[in-house]
């Protein structure tokens, strides 16, 4: 039995790797455009300012904050400024399987809890 090779195909993880890197100039542009503080994002991302900074800076962060600020960066500002250009990257589509899959287990820990009544 031979193992195939796989098939040469464009990578979602190259453009999600694409995005992560140039996810520091994204918040900046958007926190700028929407003419907030870091204080102020962050407190609408729902973080720290010193994790604004230091995702703004290029430095590492845990993956929640990443999560928090994608979804941030999705959603309108005050009367709608700056929301960025909707894309199709391989970070929605991620974005779209954990929303479900967080939905999929939600109903599935519903199922499971034992009602005595």
């Amino acid at each position: 039995m031979s193992i195939k090779p796989m098939t040469a195909r464009p990578a979602p993880y190259a453009a999600l790797a694409g995005l992560l890197v140039d996810l520091p100039r994204l918040l900046r542009r958007a926190r700028e455009a929407r003419g907030l503080t870091q204080r102020a994002a962050a407190e609408q991302i729902g973080c720290s300012k010193g994790t604004v900074n230091h995702i703004e800076m290029g430095r590492g962060c845990h993956v929640s904050s990443v999560v928090l600020v994608l979804r941030w960066l999705g959603t309108p500002g005050p009367s709608g400024a700056h929301r960025p250009q909707p894309v199709q990257t391989p970070v929605d589509v991620t974005a779209s399987a954990v929303n479900r899959t967080e939905t999929t287990t939600q109903d599935r820990n519903e199922k499971e809890i034992p009602t005595h009544g």
